[in-house]
């Protein structure tokens, strides 16, 4: 069983790795990395409880981040969506003869 300190390193380590993903819009990556942190957290809770509270809240900061950076590129992705649409149809409305 790896120590408590090397635990703590390793989860937060984990973290900024997902967050350095989501930041680069590596989303398989992101998959394979979340993948392998919940194992690791999900241990590492069970071992340690309590001690790693303040780690815990700093990864609650990484994940709020990731949460943030994923709603945005929702957003993005919406409105690149809905031009698209209105570009499409206005061709549409272009090539289609009017009756």
């Amino acid at each position: 069983m790896p120590s408590l300190a090397l635990t703590k390193i390793t989860l937060l380590s984990e973290s900024k790795n997902l967050l350095t993903a989501i930041e680069s819009e590596s989303w398989q990556e992101y998959v394979a990395l979340n993948s392998m942190f919940q194992q690791h957290l999900s241990e590492a809770i069970e071992e340690y409880k309590h001690a790693l509270d303040d780690t815990l809240k700093e990864l609650a900061r990484d994940n709020d981040q990731i949460q943030e950076l994923v709603k945005c590129k929702q957003q993005s992705l919406l409105e690149e969506s809905k031009a698209d649409f209105k570009r499409l149809k206005q061709l549409k409305a272009y090539v289609t003869p009017a009756e």
